[in-house]
């Protein structure tokens, strides 16, 4: 929305991320121990595909209402679990590094990582997964030109509690995240 209070929408694909894991440490399924771990890890690439220049009654939209971000990134990520018995840990962590795109214009690179506490409970076919935990998340300041903008960027810490079932072959869940602590964009953005 702008100052003069008109509403804009953007609709269309965004980008498309190519990415690949690597399963390094796995515990076989026909084990008969109690305490099984598996560690992942991976990497790949975001592609430009998503559209960086939409324009709304003679104006370009800003930079993050763009349906895509215009740049190539490295997106990496690690993600280990450990379970003992019916009670787990899972950590994981995500990072992007960002590139500049055609219109100059470089979103700040992210890290995030979180932390959940899970159970394990199984009734016939279905699987039930309630987990509780915490995710952080930080972005770098992004820069236009080569200037540093400084209403971007900052942290963000949630408190996560959520389920997943699994029936068969398919996976339903839900999270709810609360915000526990966060300086986003320099103060201006609070969240709910």
């Amino acid at each position: 929305q702008t100052e003069s209070g008109t509403k804009w929408e953007t609709t269309g694909l965004g980008d498309m991320q190519l990415f690949v894991n690597y399963s390094i440490i796995q515990t076989p399924d026909s084990s008969a121990a109690d305490l099984r771990h598996t560690l992942l890890a991976g990497g790949g690439l975001k592609l430009p595909t998503g559209e960086n220049n939409a324009m709304r009654n003679g104006e370009r939209l800003n930079q993050n209402l763009q349906p895509g971000t215009g740049s190539w990134d490295a997106v990496l990520n690690v993600i280990y679990t450990l379970r003992y018995k019916k009670w787990g840990l899972n950590l994981d962590a995500n990072g992007r590094i960002n590139t500049t795109n055609n219109q100059g214009y470089k979103f700040g690179s992210r890290v995030n990582g979180s932390a959940k506490f899970f159970y394990w409970a199984k009734y016939r076919n279905w699987s039930f997964l309630p987990q509780l935990g915490v995710l952080a998340d930080y972005g770098a300041k992004d820069r236009d030109q080569g200037a540093r903008l400084l209403e971007t960027g900052g942290f963000s810490v949630l408190g996560t509690a959520g389920m997943d079932v699994y029936v068969k072959r398919y996976i339903a869940g839900f999270t709810f995240q609360q915000p526990i602590a966060h300086h986003l964009a320099a103060g201006a953005i609070q969240p709910l």
